[in-house]
Parts: C-alpha cells; sequence; structure tokens
C-alpha cells in the first residue's frame, strides 16, 4: 500500500524522470560522444540503438529536427533541454516524447551504474 505521509505518489518510472531532468547535462555529454559540444542525429541514433529506444528512424528525426530550434543541424544543450522538458510535459503513455523520456532515463541509469 501507499504511506499517507509520502509527499505525492511518483511512480517508479516518473522518479526516472525527475532524475533525469535533474542531470540533463549528464545525458547530454553522454550523447555528445564526439565532445563537439551538440549532438548531431547520428549520435542520437546511435544512442537511441544501444538503449533500444522505441522509436523509428523517421520518429528520432522528426524530434531532432523539432529540437534543433536554430536549424543548423545539431542540438546544443539548450535545445536538447527543452527538448526534454516539452517531451515531459507531453509524455502520455507510449508516443514519441514517452519512448524518448524512456531511453534517456536507462542510459542515464546505466552510466549512474557505471560510476
Amino acid at each position: 500500500g501507499t504511506d499517507a505521509g509520502s509527499k505525492g505518489t511518483l511512480s517508479k518510472r516518473e522518479e526516472g524522470w525527475e532524475a533525469l531532468l535533474e542531470n540533463l547535462e549528464e545525458v547530454f555529454e553522454g550523447l555528445d560522444t564526439d565532445g563537439s559540444g551538440s549532438i548531431d542525429l547520428s549520435e542520437i541514433q546511435q544512442a537511441a540503438r544501444l538503449f533500444r529506444v522505441g522509436l523509428s528512424d523517421i520518429e528520432l528525426a522528426s524530434l531532432f529536427l523539432e529540437a534543433d530550434l536554430d536549424g543548423d543541424g545539431t542540438v546544443d544543450f539548450e535545445e536538447f533541454s527543452l527538448l526534454v522538458r516539452e517531451a515531459y510535459s507531453r509524455a502520455r503513455d507510449r508516443g514519441p516524447e514517452y519512448e524518448l523520456l524512456q531511453g534517456l532515463s536507462a542510459m542515464f541509469e546505466s552510466a549512474e551504474r557505471r560510476r
């Protein structure tokens, strides 16, 4: 049962997402495999395959284009942060935003375990 004293009931999933939001910089650095300070579509696709994110390349590309606000073909930390926060506010069960958050959470958790 749930404790009446616990503040709000966050599911395990939501707790993972909260941790993700608090550690976005670390997650971004993990995606930025070439250390350029921004991520490109191939870096995102690589991570998506590695963590078996439930998104097609087309869905990933679509999220990427949405995130690339200045249209320079890369997503910097600010753009990435906006994308994840936007996904967080729109995530329903399943759907691209949900899958993105699940994948990033898995990535973050595996990085935490390697510490």
